[in-house]
């Protein structure tokens, strides 16, 4: 969930700030626009929030009758936000209830008609980002693609999927549980990586005048540390001139320093601390002595379970294991002089 790491920092006269919130709006944001190719605000203004109307076919992104009293974007953040809050303590409770053991009884009770207002809510703003998706965005890739496209349904399959589609209450989309899903995961779990982020930076004050000097735009500190290639970009981007210039170190190639902080902290605190793999071949597990005497064997087909959380802290393989060193993804690996990557076996992404 996104609450992992309180994220409270504060400023140079002590005042403190709850970060909490500005990530996950500043996330919201990122991936809405990620996923539909125009920012949240411009799809605000346009759209202007009547989910009534039929969704727009791709590439038409001027509305001929628009709104002519849009939806603040900070509205549709704040409404989405609040479901999404209640939905993170629903959805745990009723695993851990007696309502788990009948669909109809939960559907029934008050919780369960609280958490089906919260979805309808909360699936608001995805449908926004259909809407607004502009061709080329990954929603828009989505809804052309084998999985949702009506040319794949046939001229039938389109008859019936716009004649049940009316009963909106009654169907599903599976194109909007999609967008759902992903902009539900991935708002949340990057404002769950930032506040921990944050909170390991502001205890670790190397850390963070390393991390901020990495991120100047000034060539020569860029030399001091070691990334040549970026600052000869950055001296050629400079001599433009041009009025607007895209940040160098907004790709990982560009800031090393910054993405050996989002690694670590996802090593210390990995988003899903546990994961699920169904096994394609024979796997040995070998017993804690030097021989083979114990050791177990695991056959292919078996679903086994990997508790991320006990990889990423293992004293075998990592140094100082518990303790926040970003520079141990800036070492290169003695067997490809390349630096440090991750895997399944050292952080989950």
């Amino acid at each position: 969930g996104g609450g992992g790491g309180g994220g409270r920092g504060g400023d140079r006269n002590g005042l403190e700030v709850d970060m909490l919130p500005r990530l996950q709006r500043a996330t919201l944001r990122a991936t809405f626009e990620y996923l539909a190719g125009v920012d949240l605000p411009t799809a605000a203004a346009v759209d202007g929030g009547d989910t009534s109307r039929p969704r727009r076919p791709a590439g038409v992104w001027e509305d001929p009758n628009p709104n002519p009293n849009p939806k603040p974007a900070g509205v549709w953040e704040d409404e989405y936000l609040a479901a999404a809050t209640d939905l993170r303590a629903l959805i745990p409770a009723r695993a851990r209830s007696v309502w788990m053991l009948s669909d109809w009884a939960y559907a029934l009770s008050p919780v369960g008609r609280l958490e089906r207002a919260r979805i309808r809510e909360a699936r608001r703003l995805p449908e926004l980002a259909l809407r607004a998706a502009v061709p080329g965005s990954p929603l828009d890739h989505l809804r052309r693609g084998p999985a949702h496209s009506r040319r794949r349904r046939g001229w039938s399959g389109s008859i019936f999927c716009r004649f049940w589609g009316s009963f909106r209450l009654r169907s599903r989309d599976p194109l909007l549980d999609e967008a759902t899903t992903l902009l539900f995961a991935g708002h949340d779990t990057q404002s769950a990586t930032l506040s921990w982020a944050l909170l390991r930076l502001a205890g670790d004050p190397a850390a963070q005048r390393e991390l901020r000097a990495s991120l100047t735009d000034d060539p020569a500190a860029m030399e001091s540390l070691g990334t040549r290639d970026v600052a000869g970009a950055a001296k050629k981007t400079n001599a433009k001139k041009t009025n607007v210039q895209p940040a160098w170190w907004r790709t990982s190639a560009g800031a090393p320093v910054l993405e050996a902080c989002l690694r670590e902290t996802l090593r210390l605190h990995p988003v899903a601390p546990f994961v699920a793999r169904k096994l394609t071949s024979d796997a040995v597990v070998a017993s804690a002595g030097d021989d083979d005497v114990g050791a177990l064997t695991l056959p292919a087909g078996c679903a086994v379970g990997v508790w991320l959380h006990a990889v990423h802290r293992d004293p075998t393989v990592w140094v100082d294991p518990d303790s926040f060193v970003p520079s141990r993804w800036l070492v290169a690996d003695s067997a490809t002089s390349e630096p440090r990557r991750s895997h399944v076996g050292a952080t989950s992404e």
